[in-house]
């Protein structure tokens, strides 16, 4: 991967929490997204189970 490589994550249905290294964490909800970083460490602390959380994850390049 490249420097200029983000990842865009969308929840569409459910909840999730995404938590990153320098201890931010973010609750997400339907609609609710981020741009991550390339390199930048982070970890699904949660997803829900009823409903169930979908979301969308889109790596992409800026160059």
């Amino acid at each position: 991967m490249t420097k200029n490589v983000l990842e865009w994550v969308i929840v569409l249905q459910g909840e999730a929490e995404l938590v990153y290294a320098e201890g931010l964490s973010f609750q997400l909800k339907p609609g609710d997204y981020q741009f991550i970083p390339a390199h930048q460490k982070h970890r699904v602390e949660f997803t829900s189970n009823n409903p169930p959380c979908i979301w969308l994850a889109i790596h992409f390049n800026l160059t």
